[in-house]
């Protein structure tokens, strides 16, 4: 039995003019292209269109169920023009993303321990008493790969020791390259102790896939997308069954 988990990571793609007061500290000038559904096989051909028409080329292609587009680097007014294209549902440009909350994986003490608590009472309970859950019976993940798409994860941790599997990095809007990226936050070793930590994981047995799409708080909306892509291309190209 395979499980692909990506719950993990909490984003504020469309709070950041809130965040800075309505003044947001850059314009990345990179864009996200999505075409409609109806379109998403005429995607090489549109792409071809813009290339041609626009003097732009793609940098990162999608081809998900629930994504098909791709992302460009261009200006305000390219991006509207490309808007217009009767194969486009939508164009956005490659925000700031923010993950939010933290969780004390190891303290059964903690308050905030909100993850454990939700999987553990079918309603979930009031904030005050989201301190309280059922420590998971231990045996449990075997055959089980959890793909954690977040900011990394701590890979000396005695949490996982023998169980971080093939990872991916996917920062600053750059295609994903395999490798385990070291998280500096926190946040996402924290969410990968809550699905498969030995102290107080769900699943002590499954294997932890680390795909790295933010560092120091903050990453890109298309490097999210990027490590989802490469996560489900991970799981066709191995033969896993989600």
């Amino acid at each position: 039995m395979f499980l692909w988990i990506l719950p993990f990571l909490f984003l504020s793609v469309f709070t950041e003019e809130t965040r800075y007061n309505g003044k947001r500290p850059y314009i990345t000038q990179r864009y996200i292209v999505k075409l409609h559904d109806v379109h998403a096989h005429q995607l090489a051909s549109t792409m071809n269109h813009f290339v041609t028409l626009e003097q732009i080329r793609p940098i990162k292609v999608w081809t998900m169920k629930f994504l098909t587009g791709f992302v460009v680097e261009c200006n305000a007014f390219v991006a509207d023009r490309i808007r217009s294209h009767q194969h486009i549902d939508f164009v956005v440009e490659d925000v700031p993303t923010y993950p939010t909350g933290y969780i004390n994986v190891t303290n059964p003490n903690a308050q905030y321990n909100w993850g454990l608590s939700r999987v553990s009472y079918a309603t979930p309970l009031p904030f005050a008493q989201q301190n309280q859950y059922a420590v998971p019976s231990t045996g449990q993940g075997f055959d089980t790969h959890i793909y954690v798409i977040d900011s990394g994860i701590n890979p000396t941790s005695d949490q996982f020791t023998g169980r971080i599997g093939t990872g991916a990095i996917c920062l600053n809007g750059a295609s994903c390259s395999a490798g385990i990226g070291i998280d500096v936050d926190g946040h996402g070793t924290a969410c990968a102790s809550i699905a498969a930590g030995n102290t107080l994981g769900l699943a002590q047995q499954a294997t932890i896939h680390p795909i790295q799409v933010y560092v120091t708080t903050s990453g890109f909306a298309s490097d999210l997308i990027d490590g989802i892509y490469w996560s489900m291309n991970e799981i066709t190209s191995q033969r896993l069954v989600i």
